[in-house]
């Protein structure tokens, strides 16, 4: 979701995911289409503003 807000590609996100963050498998959120955002975008920007970060 942050990596969207930051104009990052899926491909970013998945690595901050499984690299940086060190998910568990189960947590991590893979891309859709080996390339796209899994949520739509107004999924994310739900998300997003949970954590008062506008979108």
């Amino acid at each position: 979701m942050l990596a969207l807000h930051a104009h990052l590609s899926m491909r970013v996100a998945f690595k901050i995911q499984t690299f940086i963050m060190k998910l568990p498998s189960s947590a991590i959120m893979l891309p859709r289409g080996g390339i796209g955002f899994p949520l739509s975008k107004e999924e994310m920007r739900w998300h997003l503003n949970y954590f008062n970060i506008p979108a």
